[in-house]
């Protein structure tokens, strides 16, 4: 949900997957792929046709490559998963291949160098032990709201308000979700951002403010009840939609009856921040 032009969206994603594929693939299978994908070239030109099954991985791989950089829906290391089986399996036919055409070489030779591959790129990687998935922060904030939540709400129907893209949203909802103190209060709410401050489509297309002010946005708060705000500034500037400014102007001027209480640590994978928790003056 990006909400980007085409044309922007392929310029972030041609830098971002390309960090990424070598971070998670490595580069021994991408140098191999590349080599695997010369090859093919060169043959063509020469007049030899790829077989079926290649040429299938091939447009699986570059359909996979195609949707991921045309279509704005965020970018995530995750995309990269259909992209995983082409990709061995190529390199496995490729060696095979290349095996068999080396002087007549066995095919287990293309076999072993295959899994030297990719044991080497499970090293270099890391990827062949489990991994933290390094996201951190997000239960510090809940703490840091329930522990000054009054014993008894003043409100029948108490709510909180994330202001994050979707991973920080899930992320807060789900630290909220597993607190005891929070399935105490059953009348407590974690509102969305995405859904309550903006109207968009799931590509974040045709963004619409929801407030034209940001005197609108703070009566809409009192109106759902919402004691605290966060606001994730761990998202990079560049995926923040407009509504991250109005919500902090209208937090932090004069006589809005807000104050920032908590200013948090927050990691969230290779990206860094700061969790900004807002409540209102009536609450200690």
């Amino acid at each position: 949900m990006s909400g980007l032009p085409v044309t922007e969206h392929f310029r972030r994603a041609f830098g971002y997957y390309g960090d990424a594929a070598s971070h998670y693939l490595g580069y021994p299978v991408l140098v191999l792929l590349g080599l695997a994908a010369l090859v093919m070239v060169i043959g063509w030109v020469r007049g030899r046709r790829p077989s079926a099954y290649e040429s299938a991985l091939w447009a699986l791989l570059f359909a996979a490559w195609v949707l991921i950089f045309t279509v704005p829906a965020g970018m995530s290391a995750r995309y990269l998963v259909p992209l995983v089986a082409p990709v061995f399996l190529l390199l496995a036919h490729s060696l095979c291949v290349w095996s068999r055409a080396a002087a007549g070489r066995p095919v287990w030779i293309g076999g072993v160098i295959g899994l030297g591959v990719l044991l080497t790129s499970l090293v270099t990687t890391g990827q062949w032990m489990p991994r933290d998935k390094n996201v951190h922060g997000y239960s510090a904030a809940v703490n840091a709201m329930v522990a000054t939540l009054p014993a008894q709400p003043d409100v029948a129907n108490d709510a909180w308000l994330v202001c994050s893209d979707a991973r920080g949203e899930g992320a807060l909802i789900a630290a909220a979700a597993f607190d005891a103190q929070v399935r105490q209060r059953p009348s407590l709410r974690v509102l969305r951002s995405t859904k309550e401050l903006a109207s968009m489509d799931w590509l974040g297309r045709d963004y619409t403010p929801a407030f034209d002010t940001e005197t609108a946005l703070l009566e809409h708060l009192t109106k759902k009840s919402v004691s605290y705000v966060v606001i994730d500034e761990g998202v990079p500037e560049a995926g923040r939609m407009p509504y991250y400014a109005q919500l902090k102007r209208a937090l932090e001027q004069s006589g809005s009856g807000w104050l920032l209480s908590h200013s948090l640590p927050v990691v969230r994978g290779r990206e860094q921040g700061k969790l900004l928790v807002y409540h209102r003056e009536h609450y200690p």
